[in-house]
């Protein structure tokens, strides 16, 4: 089958949507196109067609309007028997490719309910409205399409949904330096969009526990939100490693830090969320492939994952000295096991391949479907 997969929002690189669904669509016979709005231009890598639509806009009104537009005529240019989009703003897209008897598969990413209310930018209010809006249209028109989730409780407002979640590829490099022990100085790794709601200033009160502990934070930064941590670190800014402020991170350059070793523990020290507190984080599968014990907030569903699988310490999530420095004592003395029973965890339950199966059985009803 031809199949497009549409995007107004992620990355042309993003890992869900390229290295592991499209990648694997492209390998599993189907002709692949991405279609992205960056303005990097066209091009084809993994045997998919990527094809840019031109630079979304960065005001939001337009990018749910114009670059909807153009997203929609560039699409249906392409031709394709199926349509898959990963963005709530292209609903309308989807509901027009639909009424023209296209399939079409609505990807669900995030639980966009409760992350509307961290768009900072928009008044309080137009948050809660947008809120109620998503809590009642998007399980109405996901019926319209066949919806896939990315995490398991989002079948609570889409119940049918099927899962197929964001669990890390198999690694193509043989076991090296990623699972060395750990060593001075003292080196703890944070990956992903770098906010304050996802633990910024707690990652950074991590220099206060030991004198020889390094924090790396890799990911997607505002530079001004980076000039901010950088002074929350005081004088021990020296120690403060942000990679990322400004630009995209691409997941080679996220794995070439995982896979240089010796890391003493993987953090996602939240503040607790709605939007967060029941996600199993992708970066938690990722800490574990590499042998990473993880150092997170005690949240339940975290809490559960973490120590089913014996592969790190849960902490409050109100950061409190004495705690955290047992904590990283913990992982000082026992984060070895812990990171072989996490990178033996992913081996066994948690790749892509059984995932990959999933969406690739998901194409083939597809195909047989009138």
């Amino acid at each position: 089958m031809r199949v497009a997969h549409l995007t107004t929002v992620h990355d042309r690189r993003d890992p869900r949507i390229f290295l592991k669904e499209c990648t694997s669509l492209a390998e599993g016979g189907h002709e692949v196109f991405l279609l992205v709005a960056d303005g990097q231009g066209d091009e084809r890598k993994n045997g998919v067609a990527i094809i840019d639509i031109g630079a979304r806009s960065c005001m939001r009104l337009r990018r749910m309007t114009r670059d909807v537009l153009r997203m929609f005529v560039a699409a249906k240019k392409v031709r394709c028997d199926v349509y898959h989009f990963h963005d709530p703003e292209l609903i309308p897209a989807g509901l027009l490719f639909r009424l023209s008897g296209k399939k079409v598969v609505y990807d669900v990413h995030e639980d966009y309910a409760t992350s509307i209310a961290k768009v900072e930018h928009l008044p309080p209010f137009v948050r809660r409205f947008l809120a109620l809006v998503i809590r009642i249209f998007e399980p109405c028109v996901a019926r319209v399409f066949q919806t896939i989730i990315a995490e398991k409780y989002y079948e609570e407002r889409l119940p049918n949904a099927e899962k197929i979640l964001n669990y890390p590829l198999p690694e193509h490099k043989p076991a090296g330096r990623s699972h060395l022990p750990v060593r001075e100085p003292l080196r703890v790794i944070y990956t992903g969009n770098i906010t304050q709601e996802r633990g910024a200033f707690t990652h950074v009160s991590l220099l206060d526990i030991h004198p020889s502990l390094h924090v790396y934070m890799i990911g997607r930064c505002t530079p001004s939100l980076a000039e901010q941590i950088r002074a929350h670190a005081g004088k021990d800014e020296n120690r403060l490693h942000i990679v990322g402020a400004g630009e995209y991170m691409p997941f080679d350059t996220i794995t070439g830090y995982y896979e240089s070793g010796g890391w003493t523990a993987g953090l996602a020290l939240f503040p607790p969320s709605e939007h967060y507190c029941r996600k199993e984080l992708t970066k938690f599968f990722e800490y574990m492939q590499y042998g990473i014990p993880i150092l997170a907030s005690r949240f339940s569903v975290w809490a559960s994952l973490i120590e089913a699988n014996r592969c790190g310490v849960c902490v409050d999530p109100i950061f409190n000295r004495e705690e955290m420095a047992a904590a990283v004592q913990t992982l000082l003395c026992g984060g070895a096991e812990m990171g072989l029973n996490g990178r033996r965890a992913v081996q066994e339950k948690y790749q892509w391949t059984s995932e990959e199966a999933k969406l690739l059985a998901l194409y083939r009803r597809l195909e047989t479907r009138d």
